[in-house]
């Protein structure tokens, strides 16, 4: 399940970066970028959806590029990446700038932020427990979310922030806002379900 989360993830990175820097179609969002469905200058087109393979430092940067400085870093050292996961808002909403904080001086090259849904029917009994945990205490929109991301950022967080959720949230949000949204307040990509 993992690595199936992983190649979806690495996807998701890339669909990212041109969700953010070259998408001209709004309805783009949610399907895997093809040369058919988005518009991209020629030096910017990803081939996601191909065989093609693209070398990371060949990529256009997303939003400052943390995420691809991330990645190379952690090749340059021979390492692997270190991905965490925490739900935003668990245990409690006031705790999670510090919990990224401490991510980050823990070693996290890339930070993934769940973002609670009331019905996480893909994710497993731990992560559905901290989601039902987060909206209790108060954390049940992306709004609150991305303010934690903010104050993480202000606080000295660097390291790249992917915001993990389902699509109904960020939908009803209104895709266009939430990548604007999510820029502003210092998240570098999404994973969506």
């Amino acid at each position: 399940m993992r690595l199936a989360s992983f190649s979806l993830w690495l996807g998701c990175i890339a669909s990212s970066t041109v969700a953010f820097s070259s998408v001209s179609k709004p309805n783009t969002f949610g399907r895997v970028a093809t040369r058919s469905n988005v518009e991209a200058k020629p030096h910017t087109l990803l081939n996601v959806a191909s065989a093609d393979s693209v070398a990371v430092a060949d990529m256009e940067r997303g939003v400052g590029g943390r995420i691809e400085s991330a990645f190379e870093a952690a090749k340059k050292k021979g390492e692997a990446a270190f991905v965490t996961f925490i739900t935003a808002g668990y245990p409690a909403a006031q705790d999670t700038p510090s919990l990224l904080l401490a991510m980050q001086e823990g070693g996290a090259s890339v930070i993934e932020l769940g973002i609670p849904y009331s019905d996480p029917q893909a994710d497993g009994a731990t992560i559905q427990r901290t989601n039902q945990v987060a909206i209790a205490g108060g954390t049940s929109d992306i709004s609150s979310c991305l303010e934690m991301v903010k104050k993480s950022r202000e606080m000295g967080l660097t390291v790249p922030v992917v915001l993990m959720g389902y699509y109904n949230p960020f939908l009803q949000y209104g895709v266009e806002e939430l990548c604007k949204d999510a820029k502003e307040a210092g998240a570098d990509g999404f994973i969506v379900v």
